[in-house]
């Protein structure tokens, strides 16, 4: 790694509660600059509704694939639940 003109910097430059050189504000404003260039990205791709929704549906899609039973035995509990359902309006209109 080569070291840059702020690497090499004196010991007094670096001491806490010293003033900092215009070098080390430019360095801070580049990492601040970087960091929120990362934290926009995040936010960006947590508000993209259509490619989050896609990939939610592509991961249950894929899921289902690995267990076919268990998507097997939710479809025969839901009809079961809307045959007791179908039932008991029925009983009640009677």
């Amino acid at each position: 790694m080569t070291e840059t003109p702020h690497d090499q910097k004196t010991e007094q430059e670096t001491m806490p509660g010293s003033t900092p050189t215009v070098e080390d504000l430019r360095h801070d404003v580049e990492l601040t600059r970087d960091e929120l260039a990362g934290t926009v990205s995040e936010l960006a791709g947590k508000l993209d509704v259509k490619t989050r929704t896609s990939e939610t549906m592509q991961r249950q899609v894929a899921n289902a694939q690995r267990h076919p039973g268990v998507v097997g035995a939710s479809a025969l509990g839901l009809l079961g639940l809307l045959a007791a359902l179908i039932t008991v309006k029925r009983m009640r209109n009677r």
